[in-house]
């Protein structure tokens, strides 16, 4: 028999968010001048991976969609990633 997926409550007041997430992963929220970002982190098996995470980033209200993509390449490519590109709604075969 499989073992039942267990969840935990994440609540961001100052963001007015609240999900679950997986028992063995670390949610967090951050704030900074360009925006609220909430940040759930792996830590599979009590292994905490730095480099595994999931960010979704909540812009003030006016920032575009453009400018909001923008701050988010800007984001990944000071974090050492490059060639990121957006992908459209229906581009990707599980969207």
């Amino acid at each position: 028999m499989d073992d039942p997926f267990r969840f935990v409550r994440f609540h961001s007041p100052a963001l007015g968010f609240v999900t679950y997430v997986p028992h063995d992963l670390l949610p967090g929220s951050v704030s900074g001048d360009g925006g609220d970002s909430v940040v759930v982190g792996a830590n599979y098996q009590g292994n905490q991976r730095e480099d595994v995470y999931l960010t979704l980033s909540f812009f003030p209200a006016g920032v575009s969609l453009e400018q909001a993509q923008e701050n988010t390449f800007a984001r990944l490519a000071g974090e050492g990633l490059s060639g990121v590109e957006p992908i459209e709604p229906g581009d990707h075969p599980n969207a």
